[in-house]
């Protein structure tokens, strides 16, 4: 009985990814025109399901002078995160997830041509 009581107590602090985005969804700063931005970290800069270091998305990492779309800005009280979008060449596909925000340095904006 008394190991069940740790194991539980154990489960409480687990961290639910999906519960931390819809919190963030809902208060994070929209950036307006988009911002490109470039890797400055010189270690692997991962990629998190939600903005939170228990969300890391294992394998799923840009390196120094990578670019990346930015759309959202996230601040947990703690550190503030930017949501990106990243075309990787390698898998031909986009990869979309929350990274921390002092890894980039802004390259610029992204609008619509006039």
């Amino acid at each position: 009985m008394f190991g069940m009581g740790i194991l539980f107590s154990n489960l409480s602090f687990a961290v639910n990814c999906d519960k931390i985005e819809n919190l963030a969804s809902r208060t994070e700063a929209h950036l307006i025109p988009r911002w490109g931005m470039s890797v400055i970290s010189p270690q692997r800069v991962y990629f998190h399901s939600a903005p939170n270091d228990a969300c890391k998305m294992k394998d799923m990492f840009i390196i120094k002078n990578d670019h990346v779309t930015a759309y959202t800005v996230y601040n947990d009280g703690q550190q503030d995160w930017v949501s990106v979008m990243y075309f990787s060449q390698r898998l031909g596909d986009t990869v979309q997830g929350w990274a921390k925000f002092n890894a980039f340095k802004k390259t610029g904006t992204m609008s619509p041509e006039q």
